[in-house]
């Protein structure tokens, strides 16, 4: 190896000490020559092998051998490379000259990569020249740092201890590891060997180690440091700490880092409460491999909801490099349930400076929960019950359930409640109202507690006892309670603020329906969350006394819901939150003995899942559900409305036992796709069959209906023709009523009776019908037999030759009617026929002047029309319009 001060090193050494100016000497350079020989002298007048440079560097420590000997030195670490070199130059970029050359024997420099480690080089060039180490301005010794590693020693390990906490999780133990345990001998506890990490550092208890208490409860906390002097191995300790006080992180007087860790909690002998975390990497594995499906079917999805469902679903797959917060660390002495270490655990993530946490209960223990677990602004959150359990609590333990003392017409404000005993509250609680003596009717959300002096109550706002003589007073014989979510973004109902990728997994909520008292109205729910990208995935939720999830902007998936009181999913979204929380998913859940509301009063239990507030944009597919209470859908309203539902899409499901498919559809309908579902003994109401029929825009294909017992299925709806009158052989309205004159065939004997649940009626008496089978004579009638609206009727289409006149009379079943007249003068039309009363619905069934009885373009169809003053009935053949009856005008 040969090394030399180059020409334009020396003058340049020359030209600064004559200027008295500093030498800044600040770059290495490494280069690959080929062809060079190391051992041969070298040219002075050398200059920089552009063509085979391979990397440079700056120079990282300068060293003061004497007054006339200096050092530059550099590290090349493990994560620099991969390159060969064979030429060092060290240069100085302020005067842009080569100061001095090393030749050497070809050196690989490697790099970490997955089953090697990088390797780490030092370069070092020492400048022999008189004064240079004044001239540098150079007065360290080379001593204090040439063998002193120790800070960036220290730097690795923590860093190595961040990544440990990163990937595996901050604190955790394998099996039972760690683990207190009692000992035959009285008040005395071991530790278990083994191996866990603790904020990210890997510690191993090798003995079992002995603990002795005087009195309890008490706390054990495990500290772990790194410990190590400069010529030792550096190694991971572990000491042991019994109290009754919090212990937190610190460092002791020699400034090593301590961290701590509470491992158990001790209240007697045989009482132990471990409070280990024994997942880590296992449990993140476990759950990568369960996501490894597609988030939803997207073959079910028609374009228009493509176009409208915006955003994916979080996976958990999403969220593995989150930080953990373990609820462990958050239980206190004298705790009576996990509501307020969960709150802690809110409060403690929503405190952090970064994005990305995951809340993880301890590994598949039971917990009650007695307050709500209001979420507010937290975001990038996932609630990870880790095989747990969570109850509510028996109302009657926590909320006051007796009688109210304000009769009605009190002179206090209809905000101001007394119970009986007020310390069952605090500020800030919300509470409702449950029915209590001929208080049936309760339609108010949760209002939130202002103020409470002694028994008195002040509330956010009055409860409203609908149909009763009390109004907005709270009357004797009304229970007050409190309100109790699991998740809850606050308020009666929603917040304004949207809780982005939050995620709900890997648990049990059990609603304890038969410890609750009645509830009231709506968002009395388990889960009440408003996100974007959020998710439920993978728990079991059961026995609700209401309903189950409240919201939008979530993936429910791989879920099972059995015995609740009201729905599954109730999409619900907040004024304007529409845009943000993009589109929902109902997937792959399995529901069995939904909607039950043995206890409900009132509320949206319409279905097992449920629409509000313009909460469309939903995929629900592949799901199994079974007996049903109410239909499989609730209500999926207008796009007109001012908060509007859009966009629905419903495949694959199967659905069985159901008393309906669908609560309500809206006739105009925007973006609804309902395919490939099969339908076990459940029907479908005749007014969604109309609602599709009617609307050409809504996809309505291989459904499948199985022992609906007589009733309209989804099947029939499905067919692609549609039209009112089919052909000439079969008269039957697909898409309204059958249509009969019976004044047209003598002998023929209608079966009249308007039914309830089919709007289809049988002509009997004859097999065929002729072309001219829709005939009318002067000063006729026609009637019409409909399940359209709320009940039955009919509807009767009549001619008056002597006022030129076609009248409709509607008699609805409940006894009201009204008419309306379309009145013609010299071939005119006043007005458009257009009628919609109670028990009948024939909106959209008129084009221009004619009233049409079918598709408007395909044949087969029949309209009504004005022709030149002559009423005529006419029949589309092949295309064209050909009239079969003319009645003359006058």
């Amino acid at each position: 190896m040969a090394q030399v001060i180059t020409i334009a090193g020396e003058k340049l050494f020359a030209a600064k000490a004559q200027a008295n100016q500093q030498l800044d000497i600040d770059t290495f350079i490494f280069a690959n020559v080929a062809g060079q020989d190391s051992t041969a002298a070298i040219d002075r007048n050398e200059e920089i092998p552009t063509g085979s440079v391979v990397f440079q560097q700056d120079v990282q420590q300068t060293g003061r051998i004497n007054d006339n000997v200096v050092v530059y030195s550099t590290v090349l670490d493990s994560l620099t490379g991969p390159f060969e070199f064979n030429w060092v130059g060290l240069y100085s970029s302020v005067n842009q000259t080569l100061v001095a050359i090393s030749h050497v024997p070809t050196v690989a420099k490697t790099i970490t990569a997955p089953g090697s480690a990088g390797n780490t080089l030092n370069r070092n060039f020492g400048i022999e020249y008189s004064g240079i180490a004044d001239l540098a301005g150079i007065s360290v010794s080379p001593e204090t740092w040439q063998l002193d590693f120790s800070a960036r020693l220290s730097g690795m390990d923590e860093l190595t201890r961040q990544l440990a906490s990163d990937m595996n999780g901050k604190d955790w133990f394998i099996d039972d590891g760690f683990k207190v345990v009692s000992r035959s001998t009285a008040n005395t506890f071991s530790v278990t060997p083994g191996i866990g990490y603790v904020s990210g550092l890997r510690v191993e208890l090798k003995n079992e180690q002995i603990l002795t208490l005087q009195s309890y409860p008490q706390f054990v906390y495990v500290d772990a440091y790194f410990d190590g002097n400069a010529s030792s191995t550096w190694k991971p300790k572990v000491a042991f700490t019994v109290s009754d006080a919090e212990i937190d992180d610190y460092i002791d007087v020699n400034g090593t880092q301590h961290y701590v860790l509470k491992i158990a909690k001790i209240t007697a002998l045989d009482a132990i409460d471990d409070l280990r975390n024994i997942n880590g990497l296992k449990q993140q594995i476990e759950n990568h491999i369960n996501e490894t499906e597609s988030a939803h079917k997207a073959s079910a999805i028609s374009l228009a909801v493509k176009a409208n469902v915006t955003v994916k679903p979080t996976t958990l797959q999403d969220t593995l490099d989150w930080y953990g917060v373990y609820v462990a660390q958050f239980i206190r002495l004298g705790d009576e349930t996990i509501s307020d270490a969960f709150n802690r655990a809110l409060d403690y993530c929503r405190s952090v400076p970064y994005k990305g946490t995951r809340i993880i209960f301890p590994r598949g223990q039971l917990y009650k929960y007695d307050d709500d677990h209001r979420i507010g602004n937290l975001s990038h959150c996932v609630i990870d019950l880790n095989g747990s359990k969570v109850q509510r609590r028996s109302a009657s333990t926590f909320s006051s359930t007796t009688t109210q003392i304000i009769p009605s017409g009190t002179s206090l404000n209809a905000r101001e409640i007394y119970v009986a005993d007020a310390s069952k509250f605090k500020v800030g609680d919300f509470v409702y109202s449950i029915k209590g003596v001929g208080l049936d009717n309760i339609s108010s959300d949760a209002r939130e507690i202002l103020s409470i002096d002694g028994n008195k109550l002040t509330i956010s706002g009055a409860f409203y006892y609908k149909g009763t003589e009390y109004g907005s007073n709270t009357p004797t014989g009304a229970i007050i309670c409190k309100r109790v979510n699991f998740i809850g973004s606050g308020g009666s109902s929603f917040e304004s603020t949207i809780n982005d990728k939050f995620v709900v997994c890997n648990g049990e909520i059990d609603g304890n329906a038969a410890g609750q008292p009645s509830q009231a109205w709506v968002f009395n729910s388990e889960i009440v969350l408003m996100s974007n990208k959020g998710a439920i995935h993978n728990m079991t939720i059961r026995n609700t006394a209401a309903e189950c999830i409240v919201g939008h902007g979530l993936d429910v998936s791989n879920n099972q819901f059995f015995d609740l009181g009201g729905s599954c999913f109730h999409t619900s979204v907040h004024d304007n939150g529409l845009p943000i929380t993009g589109g929902s998913w109902f997937r792959e859940n399995q529901c069995e003995r939904t909607n039950l509301a043995t206890q409900a009063v009132s509320g949206h239990a319409e279905g097992l899942v449920t629409f509000s507030w313009g909460a469309g944009r939903l995929v629900v597919a592949n799901n199994i559900c079974k007996d049903g209470t109410e239909p499989f859908l609730g209500t999926f309203g207008s796009p007109a409305e001012d908060n509007p539902d859009k966009y629905l899409v419903v495949h694959n499901n199967i659905v069985e036992r159901f008393p309906t498919f669908m609560n309500y559809l809206a006739a105009d309908a925007l973006g609804v796709s309902l395919t490939d579902n099969i339908l076990i003994e459940t029907g479908v109401k005749p007014q969604v069959q109309e609602a599709i029929y009617a609307n050409p825009s809504i996809k309505c294909s291989g459904n499948i209906s199985v022992g609906s017992n007589g009733r309209p299925t989804l099947e029939n709806v499905s067919r692609d023709e549609r039209l009112a009158i089919g052909n000439d052989v079969q008269l039957q309205a697909r898409q309204r009523a059958v249509i009969s004159d019976p004044g047209a065939h003598e002998g023929l004997n209608l079966a009249y009776t308007p039914n309830p649940i089919n709007a289809q009626f049988v002509l009997q008496g004859f097999n065929t019908i002729t072309e001219d089978a829709v005939r009318v004579n002067r000063n006729y009638k026609r009637s019409l037999y409909t399940a359209g609206g709320n009940a039955s009727g009919t509807f009767t289409e009549y001619w008056t030759d002597e006022d030129l006149n076609l009248g409709y009379l509607i008699n609805p079943s409940s006894g009201a009617g009204g008419n309306f007249s379309w009145a013609t003068y010299n071939g005119g039309v006043r007005k458009h026929l257009s009628i919609d009363d109670e028990g009948v619905s024939f909106n959209g069934m008129q084009y221009g002047r004619a009233t049409y009885y079918g598709e408007k373009d395909v044949d087969g169809s029949w309209r009504v029309m004005i022709l030149g003053g002559d009423l005529v009935h006419q029949k589309r053949v092949a295309g064209n319009w050909v009239t079969k009856q003319t009645v003359a005008g006058q």
